[in-house]
């Protein structure tokens, strides 16, 4: 599944303006290193968040009325005076932050009678970065950290004396952080803030929004972010008795947060009378397991995270589980496995949402093929439901929490046994493609390896009957001549993340001409906004022959398989530059089709045999660097860019094909030298248009070909399902496969590049999205 992620665009969240920093080196403050796992790149892209009057920030985001708190104010004023007119010639201003706000956390609970286990503490945690981000590429030290006081007792206990340090702290722990700039540099310090809270947000379901605090010897201020927005308040300082309050509410806040999901929750295994035990099984440090509620009072026992979204956006976040807790009862128990989806859509765009479209595909019927919703709900907590919060003078869409309750028993796509099994579900996965789209006008506009699932292989077969138009899947194709395969099992692939999908006649068609999807695998015309100069006449249909020719004729008839080559070999054109340099494409051309899903497709073939390694083979007895990098030609395409990367796969040729791949794959050059052929020109420039789904039936003709052949010759090859070849790739373990084979190593963070449907379109009121580096 799909997780969330960055674009190859520059762009800033709703809300956030285009404030600009100037640009400054890094910090030298110790011990602080904060990009996402790609170089030094900033999460803001060197925009500043937009500072609020501190009024504007109590109101919206502080909200304290607490009774006494003037008097508080006085107090601590007069009892840290020193301490604040003294930070700016501090030689040791993290141990003075520390000494303040803990003297005001326990300030506040003393004035409010806060059980002691339930106070706030903050802790120096400059020695280590965080542990247990979701993303695991993300490497973040911030120099003091709050935790509820049991966790931070569980941490000094965890090690004696001065000779040990203690493990790193957990992300899930974590309320919020301090982050000292001794350099002064305002705007490279709200811009690590800023990406710490993006960060926190990622790792944190049940706090919809966070604080963070960046100071200088000087001065500080208050940063807050939740789904759709980060802000700052002016900095102020220390010795100022309005940064003395803004302090005291901050505690406050971090006591009693503003807004809390109650239905996401750490798992516990603490006793009552424990407070030295941390919030999962084995200790503080441990991974987090994560108790999900449905709309029932039902629990899901989450132990893993399979995706999370990118900061300031819908957020997606993404876990599976295998236990479920009915409402009421005391034990979990075991459970088919499902997903569960947890995302902050636009309100104005619920109707279209990932939910409303999976809503609509299974409404008269579960569609085989696409993941199946098993509950779909608005996340109440406390009966409320939780949005984002307004914060005045910024730019305001409204967001509500929605929850999808998936299906979640297919397979990784890794998981495929031999390359004929994968050649299979490929078939499949357009097939569906087709279905939908004829059936109930969804376009899905996201095909990528994270996107494209293989059915369980104990799913069991349909056993509704055949239908005039209903799909017909490559078991029931290659019935007719194999008998061995299972006829009448449905598809072999199951399609997920509908977030970018488009709803003809529902969603706005201003949306079909917005560049989105996951770059390494998007086609190359929506890539570039429709701006492609290819210009090659359609590629000839190669006619079946042997057994390929007698399972089609078989399963669609001659009339379908002579359509399609009699549809190529009319007379086109091939719409040209104009003089002035203008586009050749019509503007009713400029618009994503159903064939670039299918182009998508091709691009996951190339990556997925690419990166292939047959079963048993020593992956040391492997020369991988050309297929390395064409790796790297597909995941450091970047959408927009001048020159496609991926071009190489179109000028190969057999002798580039064969060093590219695992000479035990050899046997399928062939059929990726065909594939490559096939989708060479750009389909969009013919006049007059080709058949909607042409290259749906030439890739699925090529795919039966290619499936009849191996199966022939027997040359198919067995492949690896616990690792893939020593490339480098991104997709080498992903989350769900991590989950099937529980001996693997720990998934990798995946590819969280994609450009999301709604941070691409060309609203009047849509700013530019902030991206992730």
């Amino acid at each position: 599944m799909s997780s969330s992620s960055s674009s190859s665009s520059s762009s800033v969240a709703p809300g956030l303006g285009s404030w600009r920093s100037s640009s400054g080196s890094s910090s030298s403050a110790p011990s602080s290193h904060y990009p996402y796992g790609t170089g030094n790149s900033s999460i803001l892209e060197k925009d500043a968040p937009p500072e609020v009057p501190l009024s504007v920030f109590d109101a919206a985001v502080l909200c304290s009325d607490l009774d006494g708190l003037h008097v508080l104010v006085d107090e601590a004023c007069e009892r840290y005076s020193t301490v604040t007119r003294s930070m700016a010639q501090s030689t040791d201003v993290v141990h003075d932050i520390l000494e303040l706000l803990n003297g005001l956390s326990k300030l506040y609970t003393e004035h409010f009678y806060e059980p002691p286990d339930k106070r706030i503490e903050f802790i120096d945690h400059s020695h280590a970065a965080l542990s247990h981000h979701p993303r695991k590429s993300t490497v973040m030290r911030p120099h003091i950290i709050a935790v509820h006081s049991r966790i931070a007792k569980s941490w000094r206990s965890s090690h004696t004396g001065n000779a040990a340090r203690p493990p790193a702290v957990p992300w899930h722990h974590v309320q919020a952080a301090v982050l000292v700039d001794t350099l002064s540099d305002d705007a490279h310090a709200l811009d690590r803030c800023a990406s710490f809270l993006g960060a926190l947000n990622q790792a944190r379901p049940d706090l919809p929004g966070s604080f963070s605090v960046t100071a200088t010897r000087q001065s500080c201020c208050l940063l807050w972010s939740d789904v759709s927005t980060v802000c700052s308040t002016p900095r102020s300082a220390w010795s100022d008795r309005a940064t003395m309050s803004s302090l005291l509410q901050f505690v406050y806040r971090l006591h009693d947060p503003a807004q809390t999901d109650l239905t996401v929750q750490l798992e516990s295994t603490s006793s009552a009378d424990d407070t030295t035990s941390a919030a999962s099984h084995s200790g503080y440090d441990s991974a987090p397991v994560w108790l999900i509620e449905d709309e029932n009072g039902s629990a899901y026992r989450a132990t893993h995270v399979l995706a999370v979204g990118r900061p300031w956006s819908q957020k997606n976040w993404v876990a599976a589980a295998t236990q479920r807790r009915a409402s009421g009862a005391m034990d979990f128990m075991d459970c088919p496995r499902v997903v569960v989806k947890d995302s902050w859509p636009l309100v104005a765009n619920e109707d279209t949402s990932e939910s409303a479209i999976l809503e609509h595909i299974h409404a008269d019927g579960d569609i085989p093929g696409v993941c199946r919703v098993l509950s779909s709900f608005p996340v109440r907590s406390d009966g409320y439901e939780l949005g984002n919060l307004f914060v005045a003078g910024l730019a305001y869409r409204r967001r509500r929490k929605r929850r999808l309750i998936l299906d979640g028993t297919a397979e990784d796509i890794y998981t495929c046994t031999s390359v004929v099994d994968f050649l299979k579900v490929m078939y499949d996965v357009i097939e569906v493609l087709r279905h939908i789209h004829e059936t109930r006008g969804i376009l899905h506009r996201d095909i990528s390896l994270r996107n494209i699932l293989r059915a369980a292989a104990d799913a069991a077969p349909l056993v509704s009957a055949r239908r005039e138009g209903s799909p017909i899947f490559i078991n029931d194709v290659l019935s007719h001549k194999y008998p061995n395969t299972r006829a009448g099992r449905g598809p072999l692939s199951v399609l997920v993340d509908f977030d970018n999908a488009f709803w003809h006649g529902k969603s706005p068609d201003r949306g079909l001409r917005a560049p989105v999807g996951t770059p390494e695998f998007v086609a190359r015309t929506v890539s570039t906004a429709f701006e492609m100069p290819y210009r090659l006449p359609p590629a000839r249909i190669r006619p079946l022959e042997g057994s390929a020719k007698e399972c089609f004729l078989h399963a669609f008839g001659e009339e379908r398989y002579d359509a399609l080559p009699t549809a190529i070999s009319a007379t086109r054109e091939v719409f040209n530059q104009t003089d002035d340099g203008e586009s050749p494409v019509p503007d009713d051309r400029r618009v994503h089709s159903p064939r670039h899903d299918i182009e998508s497709c091709f691009f996951v073939i190339v990556h997925f045999l690419i990166t292939a390694l047959p079963e048993g083979a020593d992956p040391r007895d492997d020369n991988v660097g050309k297929g390395t990098g064409v790796c790297r030609s597909l995941e450091n395409y970047e959408m927009g860019q001048a020159y496609d990367t991926r071009a190489c796969v179109w000028g190969m040729g057999s002798a580039g094909w064969l060093q590219a791949m695992h000479r035990a794959l050899h046997s399928f050059v062939r059929f990726l030298l065909s594939m490559a052929t096939l989708f060479n020109p750009t389909y969009d420039l013919h006049s007059p248009p080709l058949p909607l789904y042409h290259l749906h039936d030439a890739v699925q003709r090529l795919l039966l070909a290619e499936i009849c052949r191996a199966l022939d010759d027997n040359t198919d090859v067995a492949l690896d399902i616990h690792r893939r070849r020593d490339l480098g790739s991104v997709y080498d373990i992903s989350p769900l496969w991590s989950m099937a084979a529980p001996n693997t190593p720990a998934p990798s963070s995946g590819s969280s590049r994609k450009r999301r449907a709604e941070s691409s379109t060309c609203d009047s009121d849509d700013t530019r999205r902030r991206r992730l580096s």
